[in-house]
């Protein structure tokens, strides 16, 4: 039976223990320390937060900026009203002086009067011009401030969709520093085990090898497109540790 050395041994568990968790480093970094892959990982999230912190600040501006307008649209809105209100009120003034002079008139000489009375309609009709007027600065008003709402709404959208994506990359470093420490702690119960004399026989570390070489050759026959290796296990009184198709 081949033999293998633990030199050899110790760096194919590490790379199956690696291949098992979704950090994929090049062969080289695969050996180094921890704290390379950790900066790696760290190198990542920054220049995915550097991505979004520019979008994510902007939309806070918008949201703002959408805000004081919407204030600013409401007073003008609430400002038309109060104007339409004495509009209203001076329409009706009119209608009563005009109804007053023209009941006079009926009592009184008529040519004398009729001066008064086209004097009060030609004012009911500036009236009812201002009032007409005061309803379309109303609209005018009422619509600008729909339009502040929807802008306002969707600036709050994009700056829920900007903390969603934040959040999104902490958890996913997080999750990659999760399982950064999964291998880690893997690869430090092989160094315990081995410093202290191995509780595996040769044939078990053979069998560990052949399986971490058959699920790395797998992953990257996935990546490219192709079929899965099927191993046979054989049994360990022969040569082989196991079969490959």
């Amino acid at each position: 039976m081949t033999s293998i050395s633990r030199s050899r041994i110790a760096p194919a568990a590490l790379a199956c223990a690696l291949a098992v968790s979704t950090v994929h480093l090049p062969a080289a970094e695969a050996q180094s320390s921890g704290s390379s892959t950790s900066t790696v990982n760290q190198q990542g999230f920054d220049e995915a937060t550097a991505k979004w912190q520019p979008l994510f600040d902007a939309a806070s501006a918008s949201l703002t900026k959408a805000e004081q307008d919407t204030k600013a649209a409401q007073s003008q809105r609430d400002s038309a009203r109060a104007e339409l209100a004495k509009a209203d009120a001076q329409v009706e003034s009119a209608r009563s002086e005009v109804e007053r002079l023209e009941g006079q008139l009926e009592r009184a000489d008529v040519e004398g009067r009729q001066l008064d009375v086209d004097k009060a309609q030609r004012a009911l009709e500036a009236a009812h011009e201002a009032h007409a007027a005061k309803e379309a600065e109303l609209t005018r008003a009422e619509e600008a401030a729909r339009e502040r709402a929807d802008a306002t709404a969707k600036a709050q959208a994009t700056a829920d969709e900007r903390a969603a994506a934040a959040q999104g990359a902490r958890e996913q470093l997080d999750n990659l520093k999760a399982q950064q420490k999964a291998a880690e702690d893997a690869l430090a119960d092989i160094d315990a085990r081995e410093a202290a004399g191995a509780d595996y026989t040769q044939e078990d570390w053979e069998r560990l090898v052949a399986d971490a070489v058959v699920e790395i050759t797998n992953e990257y026959r996935a990546r490219h497109g192709m079929h899965p290796l099927v191993s046979h296990d054989v049994s360990t009184t022969t040569p082989a540790t196991g079969a490959v198709c």
